[in-house]
């Protein structure tokens, strides 16, 4: 029964609205803090990627198109979130960081009280076996889309997490990026 092409949509469809759900709750969350969930996961890669924070990294992290995190970007520098700048070293090559405007949008997206309530309502136990489940979906997804699975983060063993200290959205990995970003 659970092989039937009927349960696999209907198991797809529940994944995709269940996530639609959770992220409408998350972006209602950010509104209220003055940002969006588009612009926190922008921010937040820009953070991880550091000094590697280039136009085509930032949109292979996300999954999502050049040109849309091109359009992104624009908008998030018009609104003061980051810059962009040519590398001096391959001119062909934009990098982007974060202005302190970004940082303090970060922050506050930092507070993550939807996230926390809904994640309430699996024990340890179960968040670790559904990371081990989604991981699994989203190798086999990259896969269908004739990518690299092993590039993205989260990682897919919650075990290859970085310490608490440097996982992004914490304030001594805002504090390690804004130290790396300020040197020449």
């Amino acid at each position: 029964m659970t092989d039937s092409a009927n349960f696999n949509f209907a198991l797809w469809q529940l994944l995709l609205r269940t996530l639609s759900i959770m992220k409408k709750a998350r972006e209602i969350e950010l509104n209220e803090l003055g940002t969006s969930s588009r612009n926190s996961a922008v921010l937040s890669t820009i953070m991880r990627l550091g000094e590697e924070a280039t136009l085509s990294n930032i949109a292979e992290q996300l999954v999502l198109e050049v040109n849309t995190i091109s359009t992104q970007l624009s908008r998030m520098e018009k609104d003061g979130l980051i810059e962009k700048s040519k590398d001096p070293k391959r001119k062909n090559l934009m990098t982007v960081r974060i202005t302190d405007k970004g940082y303090e949008s970060f922050i506050r997206a930092m507070k993550r009280n939807k996230t926390n309530a809904i994640m309430s309502a699996l024990t340890e136990k179960e968040k670790h076996n559904l990371w081990t489940t989604i991981a699994k979906i989203r190798k086999k997804s990259m896969a269908e889309l004739g990518k690299d699975s092993t590039i993205l983060y989260p990682p897919s063993d919650p075990a290859d997490l970085p310490p608490p200290s440097q996982q992004e959205g914490t304030i001594e990995s805002i504090r390690l990026h804004r130290t790396r970003s300020s040197t020449p």
